[in-house]
């Protein structure tokens, strides 16, 4: 019997982008596709109350929970779907391409594997940085060394892993086609960290997964299309600064584990060169210091409202 696979797409004020990833979903097989609207105030809760799919479900949020509590709503829905085997996690701006479930159906992904993640490709043809899967250099020491002496700048796949054929073995992903076996969510009860309300949320989320002892694994000709725009910090302090380095921060804290201590220097040098020009500005380098204050401590307790108010809103 075929693989059932739910698609499950989180959408917050992107109609037109949403209208294009929705219609390439339901024109594939999936055997449920779940949206998660987080509040969008732009027509997208009446265009979706307009659609007739019987696989289609709308999950309305009464506010914007941000990508991290969308998924986390999504998923808790999603994993008590009973007949479903794997659910396909992607953005509103994102699509599986036309084989795309076709050729995850030919992977044998039996025992204990959690997460098969796709190849994401921008409209271009480029790899997306944010969405390219990597593998930790961090299980023992041999491994660490082989990633210093390779000089590796990144933790992601290269780019010779997305013209092979075969599955790799991955740590973590981003949530754009991310295939997440439903049995893992069921056993394990994780889910996304909604405090972390946008950035590294997912790739937090499917490394402990990995960690909790599930396969993760890279599918190169499982393809996925991600239509999306760089949106820089270019003119002021923006709260997502906050989000993009306190989060970091965690992420690397759980991913590097005992190597923390040798890999955090580096990792705050890397964060204050990144976003120097803010350090300048007004508000800004109180919120990049807490920012990385509150991911070295692991500290998550500050309301969207505090950070709004860190920049000075």
């Amino acid at each position: 019997m075929a693989q059932q696979i739910a698609a499950l797409l989180v959408t917050y004020n992107r109609l037109e982008k949403l209208k294009v990833s929705l219609a390439a979903t339901l024109a594939q097989d999936f055997c449920r596709v779940i949206v998660v609207d987080n509040a969008s105030q732009d027509g997208t809760a009446s265009w979706l109350d307009q659609l007739e799919d019987r696989r289609l479900t709308v999950l309305k949020a009464g506010v914007n929970l941000g990508g991290a509590g969308g998924f986390a709503h999504g998923l808790a829905y999603a994993r008590d779907l009973e007949g479903v085997d794997w659910i396909a996690c992607f953005d509103d701006d994102a699509w599986p391409e036309a084989d795309a479930l076709a050729q995850f159906r030919q992977i044998e992904a039996g025992g204990t594997v959690g997460l098969i993640a796709a190849a994401v490709y921008l409209p271009g043809g480029q790899i997306p940085q944010m969405n390219r899967p990597g593998l930790s250099p961090f299980d023992d020491w041999k491994s660490f060394w082989s990633f210093l002496k390779n000089k590796k700048r990144s933790f992601g796949l290269d780019d010779a892993a997305y013209r092979g054929t075969e599955i790799k073995e991955i740590s973590y992903s981003s949530f754009v086609g991310a295939f997440l076996k439903r049995s893992m969510l069921k056993e394990t009860g994780l889910l996304p960290d909604c405090r972390m309300f946008i950035y590294c949320d997912d790739t937090l989320f499917t490394f402990l997964c990995h960690q909790a002892g599930y396969g993760s694994f890279f599918a190169p000709l499982v393809k996925f299309q991600h239509d999306v725009a760089a949106r820089p910090f270019t003119t002021q302090v923006h709260w997502r600064l906050y989000y993009l380095i306190r989060n970091q921060m965690i992420f690397y804290r759980y991913f590097s584990g005992r190597f923390f201590c040798l890999f955090q220097i580096v990792l705050v040098l890397k964060i204050l060169l990144a976003h120097a020009r803010f350090l300048r500005q007004k508000n800004g380098a109180r919120l990049v210091m807490s920012a990385l204050c509150d991911g070295y401590r692991l500290d998550l307790s500050k309301s969207h409202a505090d950070i709004l108010l860190l920049c000075g809103n």
